[in-house]
C-alpha cells in the first residue's frame, strides 16, 4: 500500500468532516444533535477499506450531545469472593500484599482482587473438550448458575457478546447499562468450557449522576478515521461493532468522571474506546 498516499487522502477526507461538523454545529439548534449524511458514511467506509479496515457494521449516522458521568467504585468483600470461587471445606492461602491487592489460592483456583477493584479468577479445573459439545445456551446456563453462588448478576447488566473459539468454548462479556446508555467502564468477562468456569474478570461502578454541560460528541465517522492512528500498518483490521458508551480504566477511587467514548469492536482482538469529544484513545480492552 502506498502509506503516503493514503496519509493524503487522510488527511483531505478528515479536513472534509472538519468543515461538515463545523456547519452542521452552526446550522443546528445547541442539544438538537444532526445526522451524518450517507455520502460522507461511505467515503469514510472506503478510506477504511483502502487502509487495511473493514467494517462489518452498520455506520451509526446520529451526532449528539453527551455529559460526563459520575461514578464510584463498588467493593467487593474477601467472604464474597472465597463463598464465590472456592468449595466450602477447600482449604485457601490469602495474601494481603495491601488493603486493595488481596491473593486467593487455592486447589481448585486462583483469584486476584487488584489494587485498581478488578476481581480476576482462573480455575485449576481445566479439561479438554470431550464428545459432550457446548451450545450458546449451555454455556450462558453456566454463567447463570455460577452467580447463584456469591455474586449476582448486577441488575444493570447486559450481555454485550458471546462467542465460540478455540475447540468448543465460549466467551461471554456483560457491560452495564445506565439509563439506557452503554457503560464499558463495567463489565463481565468469562470464559467457559468442558469443565465449566475457566475464567472469570469482573470490574463494576455504580453510576451516581451525569454531571458538567452537554457538548457535541465527534461523529462516529471521525472515530473511525482516528482508528487509522492506533492500529499497525499491514494488520487485517475487522470492526465488527462501533457504538457510545462510557469508559474509564480501572482504578481504585473513591468517586471520579467518566468521559463519553466512541467503542470499536475489532474482531479477535478486543474493544478500542476513543474519546468522544476529541477522538484521543482512552484505553482497550483485549480478549
Amino acid at each position: 500500500m502506498d502509506w503516503s498516499k493514503a496519509k493524503s487522502i487522510f488527511i483531505v477526507v478528515f479536513a472534509l468532516l472538519n468543515i461538515f461538523l463545523a456547519v452542521q454545529i452552526w446550522m443546528q439548534s445547541p442539544g438538537a444533535g444532526f445526522s451524518t449524511t450517507p455520502e460522507e458514511v461511505d467515503k469514510v467506509r472506503n478510506f477504511l477499506n483502502n487502509s487495511g479496515i473493514e467494517v462489518q457494521t452498520d455506520i451509526p449516522d446520529r451526532v449528539e450531545y453527551k455529559n460526563f458521568l459520575d461514578v464510584r467504585g463498588e467493593p467487593i468483600s474477601q467472604n464474597v469472593i472465597k463463598n464465590q470461587f472456592f468449595d466450602e471445606d477447600e482449604e485457601i492461602d490469602i495474601e494481603n500484599y495491601s488493603d486493595e491487592y488481596v491473593d486467593f489460592s487455592g486447589e481448585t483456583g486462583r483469584v486476584i482482587k487488584k489494587s485498581d477493584g478488578r476481581i480476576v479468577y482462573e480455575s485449576h479445573r481445566f479439561r479438554p473438550p470431550g464428545n459432550n459439545l457446548l451450545t450458546e445456551k449451555d454455556a450462558l446456563k453456566v454463567f447463570e448458575d455460577f452467580h447463584k453462588q456469591g455474586l449476582s448478576i448486577p441488575d444493570d447488566a447486559r450481555l454485550t457478546n458471546i462467542e465460540e473459539f478455540q475447540n468448543n468454548r465460549f466467551r461471554i462479556e456483560y457491560h452495564q447499562v445506565y439509563r439506557r446508555q452503554r457503560v464499558d467502564t463495567s463489565y463481565i468477562t468469562m470464559v467457559v468450557g468442558a469443565s465449566g468456569v475457566e475464567s472469570y474478570e469482573k470490574y463494576w461502578v455504580n453510576p451516581l449522576g451525569y454531571s458538567g454541560g452537554e457538548y457535541l460528541v465527534i461523529p462516529s465517522t471521525g472515530a473511525l478515521m482516528r482508528l487509522v492512528d492506533y492500529v499497525a500498518k499491514g494488520d487485517e483490521v475487522v470492526v465488527t461493532d462501533i457504538s457510545l458508551s462510557y469508559y474509564s480504566e480501572p482504578i481504585s477511587a473513591g468517586q471520579w468522571q467518566v468521559a463519553p467514548v466512541w467503542a470499536i469492536t475489532i474482531q479477535d482482538v478486543g474493544n478500542l474506546y476513543l474519546n468522544a469529544y476529541t477522538g484521543e484513545l482512552e484505553g482497550y480492552r483485549e480478549y
